[in-house]
């Protein structure tokens, strides 16, 4: 007990001596040369950050040309408070702490923007998607070694991460008050972080400049016919309702029982998306009071032979085993 107080102390005092030395730095991300340095705190379960990146970002990272003189910086912390025992609460529940955290660990283990960036638009674009209990299956599908990132955020390097990106947003002058909050050379766009580009383009200064900002001084939209402030998760509302932080703790709980089964009888799960899409029918179950579950047809029945296998699974490890047994009986309920 003593050790867990020491150790929630000296993180509470890491937080404090971070947000120290950025609130006393004018710059904290100085730029490259002539590069505009753009800059995007955002939380990974707000859906319009999600949207921000799938459908805005990934335009800046896939235009090479224009990429060239922009120096992008990712802040995974957004509208999360640090309570006074050091622990994280987060506007949308436990999985948005295990989301932010993930991101953090994989800018952390790959530094590159073409390195990292790839990875936290999967997972994004899962969130977008409403799929995001299946945002393991990003590794796979870009070809990348799960274990810097799993290590990162399991050993607890990932917390500390954390709280860097926490002190640096609450560092923010002026304050953010909202996400996804876009910053240019050190200016907040406020509502217009949608039209980021044309803000990039007026802030170069270099020689080089690119065909997308040609394209942008002929469409830019004048600020009074700007369109409506657009969709975004506001620092000081309470968005987490009983029903949504119900939903994001047993989802994530489900994930890591069901990850134990998974290492216990590997061969009774035949794809990672057929246990990423177990968690997520079996979170609609619990969490939307029976109101609907859809099972795909294409998801095998588990036979009787589980049966015996998950009793096996009991004794090995109680939770995971009660669990699993439960998993079987709900679909042949279902069934």
């Amino acid at each position: 007990m003593a050790s867990r107080l020491t150790t929630t102390a000296l993180s509470f005092l890491t937080y404090l001596l971070i947000l120290s030395s950025f609130s006393s730095s004018t710059t904290i991300h100085p730029s490259n040369s002539d590069k505009v340095s753009l800059a995007l705190y955002y939380e990974s379960l707000c859906p319009y950050s999600a949207n921000f990146i799938v459908n805005y970002l990934d335009k800046l990272v896939e235009d090479d040309d224009l990429l060239s003189i922009v120096d992008l910086y990712l802040s995974p912390w957004g509208n999360a408070k640090i309570r006074g025992n050091g622990t994280f609460v987060c506007q949308h529940g436990p999985y948005e702490c295990l989301l932010n955290t993930v991101e953090a660990c994989a800018i952390h283990a790959w530094p590159k923007l073409e390195d990292h960036f790839p990875f936290v638009y999967c997972v994004e674009k899962l969130v977008y998607e409403r799929k995001y209990p299946e945002w393991e299956s990003c590794f796979e599908e870009l070809g990348l070694d799960p274990k810097p990132v799993s290590e990162c955020f399991t050993g607890g390097y990932g917390n500390e991460l954390e709280l860097e990106y926490a002190a640096e947003t609450n560092a923010l002058q002026p304050p953010h008050k909202y996400v996804p909050w876009v910053v240019v050379d050190g200016q907040p766009l406020y509502e217009d972080y949608e039209d980021f580009i044309t803000y990039i383009c007026k802030a170069y200064k270099g020689t080089a400049t690119p065909k997308a900002c040609n394209k942008q001084s002929r469409h830019s939209i004048p600020r009074a016919k700007a369109k409506s402030i657009p969709p975004v998760c506001y620092r000081d509302t309470i968005v987490s309702t009983l029903l949504e932080s119900i939903r994001s703790a047993t989802s994530l709980w489900m994930h890591t029982q069901l990850s134990a089964c998974l290492k216990l009888f590997p061969p009774l799960f035949s794809t990672e998306h057929y246990l990423s899409m177990t968690i997520y029918y079996l979170m609609t179950l619990c969490c939307d009071c029976g109101i609907g579950i859809w099972l795909d047809d294409k998801l095998p029945l588990l036979h009787a032979l589980d049966m015996v296998l998950y009793t096996v699974a009991l004794s090995v490890s109680p939770t995971s085993g009660i669990f699993c047994l439960s998993l079987i009986l709900v679909k042949a309920t279902i069934h």
